[in-house]
């Protein structure tokens, strides 16, 4: 029979079995201890606990100061003197006054009535309608068959037309003078001279023409200055 071992295991006061564990890698090396603490209280910042009066402290760059709050106090006081207050009370569309130079319904209405009445001259297409009257004939300043240097043609009232137009046929180039009047023929003006060119044709006769739109004449009259025998000057005239 083997023999029991004298050897009591340990319990402690509430009757559980006390256990001591070694083992040398969980023993702490109180030198590498001590010198773990020191590094962490070498990068700890010691606080300032002294008492901080806030009344006499800087204030850090670009704060606010008490004499820029007062300028912009003054500032907006101004602003606000010369905002009119709103009227809130209710207004009637209806019965309001119309400010200065706004439209009226009695313009509306004139305007209205006008619009109605070119409507209705656009709904086919306009018509015009002109009447032109031609006056004059060939030959009726002059028709001879024998001419006078220096001699004047009788004269053509031009008065009542704007647009008017001499022409010349002759058997020579010599020049023929242009006589106007301004004043219902009381006084003449040279207006210049006309040179009667041969056309291309190679024809016998010289021909040269005028026009005098819009000039401000009364009466017309012709002036031979030349050797011609066969002068025809004839006056053509539209209102």
């Amino acid at each position: 029979m083997p023999r029991a071992s004298s050897v009591l295991p340990l319990v402690n006061a509430s009757g559980h079995q006390e256990v001591n564990i070694s083992n040398t890698s969980l023993a702490v090396n109180d030198a590498t201890a001590q010198a773990s603490l020191s590094a962490i209280n070498g990068k700890i910042t010691a606080c300032d606990t002294s008492a901080v009066t806030v009344s006499s402290s800087a204030l850090p760059s670009g704060a606010s100061t008490s004499a820029n709050q007062a300028t912009a106090n003054s500032s907006l006081a101004s602003v606000d003197g010369k905002i009119t207050a709103c009227d809130t009370s209710a207004v009637v569309v209806s019965s309001s006054a119309l400010p200065s130079g706004a439209s009226t319904s009695a313009n509306q209405a004139t305007a209205n009535s006008s619009l109605a009445s070119i409507d209705s001259k656009l709904t086919a297409p306009v018509q015009v309608s002109s009447s032109t009257t031609v006056n004059g004939s060939r030959g009726n300043l002059i028709n001879l068959g024998s001419v006078v240097a220096g001699d004047f043609t009788t004269s053509v009232d031009i008065s009542s037309y704007s647009k008017s137009s001499i022409t010349i046929k002759s058997d020579s180039s010599d020049s023929v003078e242009l006589w106007i009047s301004q004043d219902q023929g009381i006084s003449y003006d040279l207006h210049g001279s006309m040179y009667p060119q041969q056309p291309y044709s190679g024809g016998s006769d010289y021909y040269s023409y005028l026009k005098l739109d819009g000039d401000v004449l009364t009466d017309v009259k012709l002036k031979f200055t030349g050797s011609a025998t066969s002068v025809t000057g004839s006056c053509f005239s539209r209102a």
